[in-house]
C-alpha cells in the first residue's frame, strides 16, 4: 500500500478524502508532523478536512478532534490563517467553531478582537457565538472582561452564550467582574455559573458581602455561598469560626462548608466537635464532609467516631472523608478493622442503596494497598 508519510502535500490531502480510515488516519497524523515542523500550508489542509468531515459519534468526530489537536500543535503561528477561517461566512457552522477551539486553545492573544466581534454580533451564527464565548477565557486577554460581563448581564441574550461567557470570565478571574457577578448570583438563568466564576476571583469582597446571607432558606444559595467564601482562603477563616457558635442551624452548617473549602487547619478542631456533638444532623453531616478536605491527620479518629452517628447522612459523609483522606495516603492504617467492621455491618441506606458498606469497601480497599506497599501512612496518629 502506497504510504502516505513520503507522499507530497497534496497526496495526503487526497488520502484525506479515501474511504479507507487507516490510510485517512495516516494522512492525518503526517500531516500533523508537518505542522509541528512548521509548514504551514497544512492549516488549509486540516481545514479542508474539517469542512467535509460529518458531524458524529463515530470516527468522523476522532478524526476532527485529531484535525483540531493538530491546529493547536501548530501554535502562534497557525493564528492569522486560523483567524481569516473564524471570520469566513462561507466556511461551515461546525469547522468555524472548531477553528474558534483551535484558537483559544492555543491562547494567542491577537485572536481577542476578531472572537469579541464575533461575539457581540447577535447576527453571527448561534454555535459559533456559543463557542467563542467560552474560549475567549483560554485567551488569558484581560480586555476581553468587559465585553464578557455585558453579555453575561444581558438577560435577553441566549442563555448558553450567557453561561458560557461567565465561563470565561472564571477563566479570566478578574477582580473587576466582582460587582457584575455578584448581581447575577440572583439569576436563575446563569446564578450557578456566577457562582463559579466568583469562586475563582477568591475576592476578599465576598467576605462581607455574602456571609450574611448565609443564612437563607434557599440550600443552592448556601452552597454556592460557602464556596465563594470558602475559596477567598485565609481571610475567610475567622469570620467562619464566629459563625459556627450561630443558633440558625444554617448559618453553622454553612460556615462549616465553607471552612471545608478554605482548606485551612484552623478548622480541624472546631469541626470536630460540631460532627461529634452538635444538635442539629445537618451540620454534623457538613462539618464531617468538610473535615476530608483538611489535610489533617488528627481528625481521622473523630472521623471514625462520628461513624457510629444516628443519622445514615452523618456517617456516609464521615466514611466519604476517610475515603478523601485514604486516597493520597493520610488515613493511618490503624483504622482499618474499624472501618471493616463498619463496611460489613451497617446497613444503613440511602434511597433504598446501602451506601455504607459501598463507600466503607472503597475505603477498606485503600487502607489495604497501603499495607500492601503504597506509600500510606502506617502509624496511629
Amino acid at each position: 500500500m502506497h504510504d502516505p508519510a513520503a507522499a507530497s502535500l497534496d497526496a495526503l490531502m487526497q488520502a484525506l478524502k479515501s474511504e479507507d480510515l487507516d490510510r485517512r488516519s495516516r494522512a492525518m497524523g503526517e500531516l500533523g508532523r508537518r505542522g509541528r515542523d512548521g509548514d504551514l500550508r497544512v492549516v488549509q489542509a486540516l481545514v479542508e478536512a474539517l469542512d467535509r468531515l460529518p458531524l458524529d459519534a463515530g470516527e468522523a468526530a476522532a478524526e476532527r478532534e485529531y484535525a483540531v489537536e493538530y491546529l493547536e500543535r501548530i501554535g502562534p503561528p497557525a493564528v492569522d490563517r486560523l483567524l481569516a477561517v473564524l471570520v469566513d461566512p462561507v466556511r461551515p457552522s461546525p469547522t468555524r467553531c472548531d477553528v474558534a477551539r483551535a484558537v483559544g486553545n492555543i491562547g494567542d492573544m491577537r485572536a481577542r478582537e476578531v472572537m469579541v466581534t464575533i461575539l457581540q454580533n447577535g447576527a453571527e451564527d448561534l454555535e459559533l457565538r456559543r463557542t467563542v464565548a467560552f474560549y475567549l477565557g483560554r485567551l488569558r486577554d484581560h480586555r476581553a472582561v468587559e465585553p464578557l460581563l455585558a453579555l453575561a448581564a444581558d438577560r435577553e441574550a441566549d442563555r448558553t452564550v450567557r453561561r458560557n461567557a461567565l465561563a470565561a470570565l472564571g477563566e479570566l478571574a478578574d477582580r473587576q467582574s466582582f460587582d457584575v457577578l455578584l448581581s447575577l448570583l440572583h439569576d436563575p438563568e446563569v446564578s450557578n455559573m456566577a457562582s463559579t466564576a466568583l469562586e475563582s476571583l477568591q475576592d476578599p469582597r465576598a467576605i462581607d458581602q455574602l456571609l450574611p446571607t448565609l443564612g437563607s432558606d434557599d440550600a443552592q444559595w448556601r452552597q454556592n455561598v460557602a464556596a465563594i467564601v470558602g475559596k477567598v482562603g485565609e481571610p475567610a477563616v475567622e469570620p467562619l469560626l464566629a459563625l459556627l457558635k450561630r443558633a440558625d442551624w444554617r448559618v453553622r452548617a454553612g460556615a462549616a462548608t465553607a471552612l471545608g473549602f478554605t482548606g485551612d487547619r484552623r478548622g480541624g478542631g472546631p469541626l470536630t466537635s460540631l460532627a461529634l456533638q452538635d444538635s442539629d444532623s445537618r451540620v454534623r453531616r457538613e462539618a464531617a464532609a468538610s473535615l476530608g478536605f483538611l489535610d489533617d491527620v488528627p481528625v481521622v479518629p473523630a472521623l471514625v467516631a462520628v461513624l457510629e452517628d444516628e443519622d445514615v447522612h452523618v456517617r456516609l459523609a464521615a466514611m466519604q472523608s476517610l475515603y478523601h483522606l485514604a486516597l493520597p495516603g493520610r488515613a493511618p492504617t490503624s483504622i482499618l478493622s474499624q472501618v471493616e467492621w463498619v463496611a460489613t455491618h451497617d446497613a444503613g441506606t440511602i434511597n433504598g442503596h446501602e451506601v455504607m458498606k459501598d463507600v466503607g469497601q472503597r475505603v477498606v480497599r485503600e487502607l489495604r494497598r497501603a499495607l500492601t506497599g503504597g506509600n500510606h501512612r502506617l502509624d496511629s496518629s
